[in-house]
This record gives structure tokens, C-alpha cells and sequence, in this order.
């Protein structure tokens, strides 16, 4: 067995005053962070944590986050995250699926849920006792266990290990001249992105640069952070990379900026994303896959003639210590450029799951006996040896980034007492983003005139408490009925499309009084792809999100003159609020350029009377 964390504790003690961690202009040494983590390590030594021992990780963005990890795994022991963002249902449900003994947490977050629950206990970052012990560094077994969306409608908790990760972690560094550069922590620590993140960088003398929540949902401060903190390296899925690549059309542009990873979803070339790079002549592009079940698996590059770059890059070859397989259904290799499904060997696979599913991934092939794991994601071998993503075989989705399994939404929301059926789907939106769409069917009792909702108060409130955000359905839609197979399935293929025309928000149409408004009202109804708007319509009900925002402010900075931002789409989600805002921009500037002129004017006029009297009497 071996020690991810390894390295980082090396690194402390032959580089200690080096910078570790910038958070908020706070820059954190080596040492530091190694003396932070010793105190930690020992709290949890001293509350009877051992090695491979589970811990859950219940804390903020910070340096304290870092900090418990790498204590953690200092004593053997793995991680497992709560996300602070996820509905207590959903956390409380991972605690005793994983079984859980301890969780470290901030007192500021403590929430009753932990002591509703027999035998768990609260460890606190934030405690005022620094006494401690330096403790030894443990080889650990199992690193990590994160949960991710399940089809049996519950989530499924992926059980790493430190030999998998090590393997990645070394393989990144072997591929990259940013290992000791400056890295930006931008997954959250429930996505498995965060862990390359992390050790990649710490594991080589990198400094990492963390971001607070607002700041990520922020494309123009990230940016900004991007720049100020002339970050070398990002990992970002393709939403936030082309909300980025959008808003840098109008502002700066980040010239220190050397590797760009991308990972979560499938990798789209746009326009954007061209010019983006365009602009970083000593930028590349790096496509990477991997389900959480294997991390990261494939790597494709996209370096020089941008022009060239295609629309949709392959996923990449196989990296070091990895194997991969195109199989047909009966597990026979399917011949180069012919769709089939991908299964993965090697030292990239993950120990299995927290009380295995039924259909498990995980599986030993027949003749070889070498152990796989089944993706359930179609692709095609071309001729130059990368794989190139073809979608998948099952309901599986990805949105914002995360692996949604339509099932467990479908689980969730049948748990509704006034709903007799529903179904999920999924609809593109302007840009090809995926969006879901609930099909509801309510009981006989409950039944009202048949409506397409967006975002209705009832559903999205019933989902928050039980799913994260990025799991609940942009649309709902009120059924009679669902269509069905000959089997008794729910034919998905037979649900309606979602028309153009706008939805039933129970709010009056008000439509635009002005150019400006009217000029704004043409701008949603191409973003939103509807026939037509309110101007006291909410922007996010009518079915938008932070990257069709980001398509909408372009449009918007291209109409207008006014230096419109995110934060303002964000703050005044409606054309009303907007075009007030543009025409209160628009007047100060007006007023400025008017002072600006009666100031030319006056000096102007002073000069003549000047020049008049000099004249006078001659």
C-alpha cells in the first residue's frame, strides 16, 4: 500500500517557506500547511480515527478544507464529502449508507442532522485546542469515497484508492510543465476533479489558488481571478470554459495561462472557445475522460492550428498503466471506426462500491478474467488510435459536468404525494446544453388544466430537500398520461417536444413599452428559443441558466453601449429591471459626457474674453 499524500509532506520539509495555498489574497506556506494539517491529524487520532477508517468532510471552500484532507490521509484513514451545498436528506443518506463514525466539520455549519445520528461524531476544525503530537505518515488503502447520481433512485457511493490515484496523479505530472506552477482549485470537493486539482499541484511545489462559491458562479470575477492571480493551469468542465471564453471577448484576456484541462462532459469547439485560445498562442487544450468509477482514463490534446481543431475532439488515448476496449454486447472487440461499448482495465480502477448494486459496473471478463469496468458510454476507435465519444448506451446524462442518472430524479419525484406518474428527459438547449424536463402526471384528485410549468415553486421546492440543484428539471410538464411501449416501458421517444411558445408562469404578459425593452425582448426570445416574453417574466422560470446568461449578456454588450455584468443578469433577472438598469447606465453616461462638454465650452469661452480684452482698444 502506498500514501497519495506522500509527496506534499516531502515538499513541506525541503521547501517549507514555499507558497502552498492563496485564498483571498491570504498566501499559506508549505510549512504552514504541514503544521495546520499536524493539528488536525492529531484531533483525529485522539477521537479514535484509524487507518482505513471512513471520515466525512462536511466543510467550506478553504484552507481548512485542504488541510483535513491531507490529514486524512495522513493516518490511513479516507474521505468521504458532504458536500455543504447538498439537501440534508441527500447527506444524511450517504452517512449511513457509508456508515460513518466521524464527521469533520466547522462550528459555524453544525447542523442537528449529525446528532440525530447514533454514534456519529463531530470533529471541529475551528476548535480552540492546537495542542498536538506530530503524527506519522500511514499507508492507506482506500483514499476516497465519493457518491454520484444511481439509477436504483438512490446515490451510489465509489470507493478509490490510493494506488489508482497515485498512478494518475504521476501520470499528470509526467504530461504537464504546470505541476509546480500555479494551479486553480475550482471542482467542488464532492467531484473527483478537486483530487487532481489538489495533488497534482502539492505533490510537485505548486501553489493552489482557491476560489470562494460566489466567486466559481461568477464567470467575470473568475476571470478576474484568472488574471490577478496570473494562474497557469485551470480544470474546468465545458460550461464554465466557455462562459470564460464568451466574457473575454470583452475584457482582458489571461496571457499566463498555459494548460487548460477539461473534464465532465463532452468537449465542444466553439467559436468562443476558438478565439479564446486564439488569443493564448502558449495555451493547450486538453480533453480528459473518465467516469468517477476509474478517473481519468484518456487524454486527447489540442495544441497547434487552431483553425483546424475539430468541432468535437476525440477523447484521447489510453494513459500510463490504463487499457481500454471497444466490445459489441456479447463482449467481442469491435473492428476500428465500427460504435461500441467502452470497458476499462488497469491500475485506474476503483476498489468497487458501498454495499454493491445489484448491476454492478464492475465485472471480470469471461475469457481473460481481467477485471473491467462496464462505462455504458459508446464510442469509436479511429484509425489514429483515439477513441471519440458516441453517447451513451443507457439514461445516463451529464449536466453542468455531473453524472445525472434520470432514474434517481424519477425515484425522488415519484415520492410526491399528488403525482400517480412522471418521467424525465432531456432537451438541448441554444448552445447544445443538456436540460432536463419532468413529465408529471398527477392524480385523479390533484388534476387541474394540463400546463407546461418552467421551475414551478411546488416541484423545484419538493426537489431541493432531496437532490442537488443540478439534478432538478429546468421544465415540468403536466400530462393526462405517459405513452408507452408495447412492453409497458414509458416510450421516451413519444413524449412531447417542449413548443416555443411561453410557458404558463401564472403572470400576466406585459409586453415591451420601448425600443429598449423591445430590443431586449428580441434577445430572450433567441436565447430562450420562445415565441415570446414578458418584461416582468423571471429570465431563470422562463427555462434560462448561468451559460445561456453568459450567451445573453454577448448579445446584450453588442446592443448596447452600457457595461452590463453577469452579477447585473443575476440581480435583475427581468427585461423590465434590465432596461432600467441599461437606461439609468446610460443617462450617467450621458450626464458625464455633458459636464465633459460644458467644461470644453466654458474654457473655450474664458480663452475669447481673454483674447477680446488683450484686443481691446488696439
Amino acid at each position: 500500500m502506498i500514501n497519495v499524500s506522500e509527496n506534499f509532506f516531502k515538499i513541506s520539509l525541503g521547501s517549507p517557506h514555499k507558497t502552498a495555498v492563496v485564498l483571498d489574497h491570504e498566501k499559506i506556506s508549505y510549512k504552514e500547511l504541514a503544521s495546520r494539517v499536524d493539528v488536525i491529524a492529531f484531533r483525529l487520532h485522539k477521537a479514535g480515527i484509524k487507518n482505513e477508517t471512513l471520515v466525512g468532510l462536511h466543510l467550506p471552500r478553504s484552507v481548512d478544507l485542504i488541510a483535513t484532507i491531507l490529514a486524512i490521509l495522513k493516518i490511513g484513514a479516507g474521505y468521504v464529502p458532504l458536500d455543504v451545498s447538498f439537501p440534508l436528506k441527500r447527506i444524511r443518506h450517504i452517512l449511513v449508507d457509508s456508515g460513518i463514525k466521524f464527521v469533520v466539520t466547522d462550528k459555524n455549519l453544525t447542523s442537528d442532522i449529525f446528532s440525530r445520528i447514533d454514534g456519529l461524531n463531530s470533529i471541529y476544525v475551528n476548535d480552540d485546542d492546537t495542542y498536538h503530537k506530530k503524527t506519522k505518515l500511514k499507508e492507506g488503502e482506500i483514499a476516497y469515497v465519493i457518491y454520484t447520481s444511481g439509477s436504483t433512485g438512490l446515490p451510489k457511493g465509489i470507493k478509490m484508492g490510493h494506488k489508482a490515484l497515485a498512478n494518475l496523479i504521476d501520470w499528470q505530472d509526467k504530461n504537464s510543465k504546470i505541476s509546480s506552477g500555479i494551479t486553480l482549485q475550482y471542482a467542488p470537493v464532492s467531484f473527483d476533479v478537486s483530487f487532481q486539482e489538489i495533488f497534482s499541484t502539492l505533490s510537485f511545489g505548486g501553489t493552489l489558488v482557491l476560489c470562494g462559491e460566489d466567486l466559481r458562479r461568477n464567470p467575470e470575477n473568475l476571470l478576474q481571478l484568472i488574471i490577478s492571480e496570473k494562474i497557469e493551469r485551470i480544470f474546468l468542465p465545458f460550461v464554465a470554459l466557455q462562459q470564460i471564453a464568451e466574457i473575454s471577448k470583452k475584457r482582458k484576456v489571461p496571457h499566463s495561462l498555459h494548460e487548460v484541462i477539461v473534464a465532465g462532459e463532452q468537449l465542444r469547439v466553439t467559436p468562443a472557445i476558438r478565439s479564446f485560445f486564439e488569443a493564448l498562442p502558449n495555451c493547450k487544450l486538453i480533453n480528459q475522460y473518465g467516469p468517477t468509477e476509474t478517473h481519468v482514463v484518456t487524454a486527447y490534446e489540442l495544441i497547434d492550428n487552431i483553425e483546424e481543431w475539430p468541432n468535437l475532439p476525440p477523447i484521447g488515448k489510453p494513459i500510463q498503466n490504463v487499457e481500454v476496449f471497444v466490445y459489441d454486447d456479447y463482449l467481442k472487440e469491435v473492428s476500428a471506426n465500427e460504435i461500441g461499448e467502452l470497458y476499462i482495465s488497469g491500475e485506474c480502477l476503483a476498489h468497487g462500491y458501498m454495499n454493491p448494486p445489484v448491476n454492478s459496473g464492475f465485472i471480470s471478463h469471461p475469457a481473460t478474467k481481467k477485471r473491467m469496468y462496464k462505462t455504458g458510454d459508446l464510442v469509436r476507435s479511429l484509425s489514429d488510435g483515439n477513441l471519440e465519444f458516441a453517447g451513451r448506451k443507457d439514461d445516463q446524462v451529464k449536466i453542468s459536468g455531473y453524472r445525472v442518472e434520470i432514474g434517481e430524479i424519477e425515484a425522488v419525484l415519484s415520492e410526491h404525494s399528488s403525482l400517480k406518474e412522471c418521467a424525465i428527459s432531456v432537451k438541448k438547449d441554444i448552445l447544445g446544453q443538456n436540460q432536463l424536463v419532468a413529465y408529471l402526471v398527477v392524480r385523479e384528485e390533484e388534476r387541474k388544466e394540463s400546463s407546461a410549468l418552467r421551475n414551478n415553486d411546488e416541484w423545484v421546492s419538493f426537489l431541493k430537500e432531496r437532490i442537488p440543484d443540478y439534478m432538478i428539471p429546468s421544465f415540468f410538464v403536466k400530462l393526462p398520461f405517459l405513452p408507452l411501449t408495447l412492453t409497458g416501458k414509458v416510450d421516451r421517444r413519444s413524449l412531447p417536444d417542449l413548443s416555443n411558445k411561453r410557458p404558463n408562469l401564472f403572470a400576466t404578459l406585459v409586453s415591451p413599452r420601448d425600443d429598449i425593452e423591445s430590443k431586449i425582448s428580441g434577445i430572450w426570445r433567441d436565447v430562450l428559443q420562445l415565441d415570446e416574453v414578458g418584461i416582468d417574466d423571471n429570465f431563470f422560470e422562463l427555462g434560462g441558466n448561468s451559460l445561456l446568461v453568459a450567451h445573453m449578456l454577448q448579445q446584450l454588450l453588442q446592443t448596447f453601449e452600457s457595461k452590463i455584468t453577469i452579477t447585473d443578469l443575476f440581480q435583475y433577472p427581468t427585461i423590465r429591471l434590465i432596461s432600467e438598469k441599461i437606461k439609468k447606465m446610460d443617462n450617467k453616461s450621458l450626464n458625464k459626457s455633458r459636464k465633459k462638454y460644458s467644461k470644453i465650452t466654458d474654457m473655450s469661452m474664458s480663452e475669447k474674453r481673454i483674447n477680446a480684452r488683450k484686443n481691446y482698444g488696439k
